[in-house]
């Protein structure tokens, strides 16, 4: 990992295609590689990213941002990568898990609902609606975006299971 980063950063990220480092900032943050992803996001020249690219930077930052505690700049951020690529659906589930945390649930839902119209995304951003009507007890509405999901997708059993511990809550 040490090597890989030192490399990216030797290159420059500028001198690579954007996707490249995204991709690997990608695995950075999976790997919880914070400081490691640190220095490859620094190293990037926002100027010389287009507006796509820029969205996803900066979902980059606010990633890092959440991270670090620093939900503002993240929100912040988030919000200039949506109005930079309306359809960066990484953007739109991150903001709106942010609102979700802030019991902001109107919004979080409407973001949750965009990102679903984005396939690299579908399935968890139909999950999250159902974790924000759980937050609010409607288990009605939980239980009615949890079946649309395994309907869409039956090996989806895990989630099965919770739709059976949602009914009995309802018999309760």
């Amino acid at each position: 990992v040490a090597r890989g980063v030192e490399l990216l950063r030797g290159l420059r990220a500028r001198d690579l295609p954007f996707p490249l480092v995204d991709q690997a900032l990608g695995w950075l943050a999976n790997e919880n590689e914070w400081d490691r992803f640190r220095e490859v996001l620094v190293s990037i020249d926002r100027a010389a990213l287009d507006g796509v690219e820029q969205s996803r930077l900066l979902t980059r930052r606010a990633t890092l941002a959440v991270r670090d505690g620093n939900r503002r700049g993240a929100s912040s951020a988030l919000q200039e990568a949506l109005a930079l690529d309306p359809a960066n659906a990484d953007a739109l589930m991150a903001l709106g898990q942010l609102y979700r945390t802030d019991r902001d649930y109107g919004r979080a839902e409407l973001l949750l609902r965009r990102a679903s119209d984005y396939g690299a995304v579908r399935e968890s951003a139909l999950v999250a609606p159902a974790e924000v009507a759980i937050d609010q007890e409607n288990f009605d509405g939980a239980l009615m975006f949890l079946r649309n999901v395994v309907e869409t997708n039956p090996a989806r059993a895990d989630l099965k299971r919770n739709i059976d511990l949602l009914e009995d809550l309802q018999l309760l």
